[in-house]
């Protein structure tokens, strides 16, 4: 750039332009700022000048959700929020949608829903036939193991033939409420019925009830039958 000085003071042009450009952008911005801090001013005083009495009949505040609106409504000068370009570009896709592409989404939307609303239903029905089911079997156990469980308040001489009387009742118990277990709890729901029928461990003994007398191995044969019991009721918790 070529400098021209100027006759009196003999600096260049091209000095006094960008010396002139700095005034200018200072001036603009202190004008700026101060415009800024009269906006704010004002939305503090329209703030402080809202009156968040108590509401008739509920000896409370004004609900704490209607303050945001009600701020927002204050700062943005009544003014709503610009849309994002992501919802202004769903509905331009959607208003030129043709007449077939909106039946054709209707009805996925619609089959869609139907399917979630049978899923859920299904769901309902399931926990209400299990509930049921684990009732029916916490019942049937207690009735078949009355004065021994939950406290043995009276204890057989003969423990043994007293639960080979009951072992029917809990085998059609156990058998009916199985298909209510869920399937990765089944393993472990087969395995607590089989250490409660046999104390020897092998599957050929349908059933054993040695580990329920007492022995000088089997300090506790009460205690082992109240946990294997209750491992076995776990099994029913209604949740």
């Amino acid at each position: 750039m070529t400098a021209f000085y100027h006759p009196r003071g003999g600096r260049s042009v091209s000095r006094l332009r960008r010396r002139l450009r700095h005034i200018y952008a200072r001036e603009k911005f202190s004008a700026c700022t101060a415009l800024h801090n009269s906006q704010a001013q004002k939305n503090r005083a329209r703030i402080k000048s809202v009156n968040f009495s108590k509401s008739r009949g509920h000896g409370a505040y004004a609900p704490l959700p209607l303050r945001p609106l009600v701020l927002r409504s204050l700062v943005l000068g009544g003014r709503r929020p610009h849309m994002s370009c992501d919802k202004i570009e769903i509905i331009n896709w959607i208003k030129n949608l043709s007449e077939a592409e909106r039946w054709l989404y209707g009805i996925c939307a619609g089959l869609i829903t139907i399917f979630i609303v049978h899923r859920l239903t299904l769901r309902r029905e399931r926990i209400g036939a299990r509930r049921k089911a684990a009732e029916e079997f916490r019942r049937d156990i207690l009735t078949a193991l009355p004065g021994i469980y939950p406290e043995p308040a009276r204890w057989p001489d003969d423990i043994d033939a007293t639960l080979r009387e009951a072992f029917p009742k809990l085998q059609g118990a156990v058998e009916k409420f199985r298909p209510y277990v869920p399937w990765w709890n089944r393993k472990a729901f087969d395995m607590a019925w089989f250490r409660y029928r046999c104390g020897t461990g092998r599957e050929i003994d349908v059933q054993n009830y040695f580990h329920y007398m007492g022995f000088s191995s089997n300090p506790d044969p009460k205690g082992t039958f109240r946990r294997n019991v209750d491992t076995l009721l776990a099994f029913a918790k209604i949740r």
